[in-house]
C-alpha cells in the first residue's frame, strides 16, 4: 500500500500528503512537532511516524516487511495506548520514536549500529509505553494490582509494556519480524528487552553512573566516530539513548515542552485524585492543591534531566549541545516564573545566644553576656591580624567587585526584617523541599533497584554453581560409564586374543603331525 493511500485512510485528508512531503525535512530534525501531526492524522501521529521512519530508513526493505503488515501493525499498536491518558499515550511514543531516529543520526555514532540495532531500538520506542494506564509503578504496587502481582513489583510498567508489544506481534497479518531468521529475532527481543527495562525510573541512577564511566573511558577513531567494538558498549549506548528520548521533553523547544508539562502534570494530578479518595499518601508532584508546577520542572531539570543530557553531550560531543542550550534556557523560564513568597513581617530582633570572647579591656559600653568588657573607646577588635587599610576601610570579605554605586548585592533574596537577621528566601526552601522529596523517591527506588540486582546477580549465581554442579555430575557418570565401557572391551580383546593363541597352538600341532 503507497503512502499516500495510507494517510487517506488513516486521516480522510488527501491534501495531507502534500504537507507530509515538507514535513519530511523535519522528521529527521530535532524538535518536530508532533501535536500538529497528530492533528493532522486523525490522531495516527505514532502510524505516520513509525511507517515513514521505517521506509526513510529502508528497514522495510532491508528486512524483507511486508507493507500490509507493517501498516496492520502499526495501527494495532496505536489502537492499545490509550487516548483518555493525558501524558504517556501514543502521542508520547510517536515523540520518543521521533526522537530516538534523530539520536541514531548523531555523527559521533555515524555506522556503529547494525541495522538489527537500529530496527530494535526503534521498535523499543515505539512500544514502550503501550497499555500504560496512566499511573506509576509505585501506585500499582501499592494497590496489589494484578500487574505488580504478576511481576513481583519488579519494573511492573515496563514489564507489561514489552509482553504487549510482542504479543501484538501474533494477531492476523501484525508479525513485522516475519522474515527474520531464528537467531536474529532471538537478538532483536533480547535487545529490545534491555532497552524498555532501562525506561524504569528506578534504574536512572545506575544507568546514569554506568553512562559517566563510558564517557570517563571512551575511544573515538581518528574521525571523531566512539569506537563500540562489542556488544556490551553498543547496547548500554542504545539503552541509553532511548532513555534520553524518554526524558527530551525538556530539551525541546518551550512551546512543545510547556504542552508536554501540562500533560504530564494532568496525568500526576488524576493520580493524586485517586490516592486521596482511597486515603493513601499522594505521591510526590501528584497533590492538585499544594504542587508548584514551575518548581517540580526546575527540580525534575536539575536532579534528573540535565545531569543525564550532559553526561550524554560529553558522549557525543559535540553534537548534543543545542539541546543541552535548550534545556537550560527552558530550566530559566521555569525559574523565572517561581511563584515569589510574600516578605515575613516584621517582629523583635532575636537576642544573640552567645559572642566570641575577644580581647579584655575597659570602656563605657556595657559587659557583653559573657561579662567580657567591650574593649576601651567601645572599639570592636579585628577579626584577624590583617592591618586596616589606610583611611580606615574596611576590607571586603570577597575578591568580587563592589556594584556601582557602592552597594552590596544581598545574600538573600528576601527583604531583611527590621531589627533582626537576613532570612533565607521561602522560595528557595520550599524548592529544596521538592528537590529533597523528589531525591528521596529516587533514591529509594534506586536502592530497591539495587538490592533486586544483587539478589538477582546471587541467584544467577545460584543457578550458574547448580548448573556446574550438574554438568560435573554429568560428566562423572559418562566418565563412569567409559571407564566401564573400556573395560568391556579389554576383557572382550583378551579373550578374543587368549582364543586366537589356542587357535594358533593348534594349528602348529596340525603342522607337526604334518611333517612326522
Amino acid at each position: 500500500m503507497p503512502l499516500v493511500d495510507f494517510f487517506c485512510e488513516t486521516c480522510a485528508k488527501p491534501w495531507l500528503v502534500g504537507w507530509w512531503d515538507q514535513e519530511l525535512d523535519s522528521l529527521n530534525k530535532w524538535g518536530l512537532n508532533i501535536f500538529r501531526i497528530s492533528e493532522y492524522s486523525n490522531n495516527r501521529s505514532l502510524s505516520c511516524i513509525m511507517y515513514t521512519i521505517f521506509q526513510e530508513r529502508e528497514l522495510v526493505k532491508t528486512f524483507r516487511i511486508p507493507v500490509e503488515t507493517l501498516l496492520t501493525y502499526t495501527l494495532t499498536l496505536e489502537d492499545h495506548y490509550h487516548a483518555d491518558v493525558a501524558y504517556h499515550n501514543s502521542l508520547h511514543a510517536a515523540d520518543v520514536m521521533q526522537s530516538t531516529h534523530v539520536l541514531l543520526a548523531t555523527p559521533a555514532l555515524d555506522a556503529v549500529f547494525t541495522d538489527l540495532e537500529i530496527l530494535a531500538a526503534l521498535f523499543a520506542a515505539a512500544i514502550h509505553d503501550v497499555d500504560h494506564p496512566g499511573v506509576s509503578n509505585q501506585f500499582l504496587i501499592n494497590t496489589n494490582s494484578e500487574l505488580a502481582l504478576m511481576y513481583n513489583d519488579e519494573s511492573v510498567l515496563e514489564n507489561h509494556h514489552l509482553a504487549v508489544g510482542f504479543k501484538l506481534l501474533q494477531e492476523e497479518n501484525c508479525d513485522i519480524f516475519q522474515n527474520l531468521s531464528k537467531r536474529q529475532r532471538q537478538t532483536l527481543r533480547k535487545m529490545v528487552i534491555d532497552m524498555v527495562l532501562a525506561t524504569d525510573m528506578s534504574k536512572h541512577m545506575s544507568l546514569l553512573a554506568d553512562l559517566k564511566t563510558m564517557v570517563e573511558t571512551k575511544k573515538v577513531t581518528s574521525s571523531g566516530v566512539l569506537l563500540l567494538d562489542n556488544y556490551t558498549d553498543r547496547i548500554q549506548v542504545l539503552r541509553n539513548m532511548v532513555h534520553c528520548a524518554d526524558l527530551s521533553n525538556p530539551t525541546k523547544p518551550l512551546g512543545l515542552y510547556r504542552q508536554w508539562t501540562e500533560r504530564i502534570m494532568e496525568e500526576f494530578f488524576r493520580q493524586g485524585d485517586r490516592e486521596r479518595e482511597r486515603g493513601m499518601e499522594i505521591s510526590p508532584m501528584c497533590d492538585k492543591h499544594s504542587a508548584s508546577v514551575e518548581k517540580s520542572q526546575v527540580g525534575f531539570i536539575d536532579y534528573i534531566v540535565h545531569p543525564l543530557w550532559e553526561t550524554w553531550a560529553d558522549l557525543v560531543a559535540p553534537d548534543a549541545q543545542e539541546q543541552l542550550e535548550t534545556l537550560e534556557q527552558n530550566r530559566d523560564w521555569y525559574q523565572r516564573r517561581v511563584p515569589s513568597s510574600p516578605s515575613p513581617p516584621p517582629g523583635p530582633a532575636p537576642a544573640p545566644r552567645f559572642r566570641f570572647r575577644l580581647h579584655p579591656g575597659e570602656g563605657d559600653e556595657p559587659p557583653w553576656p559573657d561579662d567580657t568588657p567591650t574593649p576601651p573607646g567601645g572599639a570592636v577588635p579585628p577579626y584577624s591580624d590583617t592591618p586596616t587599610p589606610p583611611g580606615g576601610a574596611v576590607l571586603p570579605l570577597f575578591d568580587s567587585p563592589t556594584p556601582p554605586g557602592g552597594a552590596v548585592p544581598p545574600l538573600f533574596d528576601t527583604p531583611t526584617p527590621p531589627g533582626g537577621p537576613p532570612m533565607p528566601s521561602k522560595r528557595m526552601q520550599e524548592l529544596e523541599e521538592v528537590s529533597k522529596e523528589l531525591l528521596k523517591v529516587l533514591l529509594s527506588d534506586w536502592a530497591d533497584s539495587l538490592l533486586q540486582r544483587s539478589l538477582d546477580k546471587r541467584t544467577r549465581a545460584d543457578d550458574k554453581l547448580l548448573g556446574a554442579q550438574a554438568t560435573a555430575a554429568r560428566l562423572l557418570r559418562e566418565l563412569t560409564a567409559a571407564e566401564e565401557t573400556v573395560a568391556r572391551t579389554l576383557l572382550e580383546r583378551e579373550s578374543e586374543l587368549q582364543r586366537l593363541l589356542r587357535r594358533l597352538r593348534d594349528l602348529e600341532q596340525e603342522l607337526e603331525r604334518a611333517r612326522e
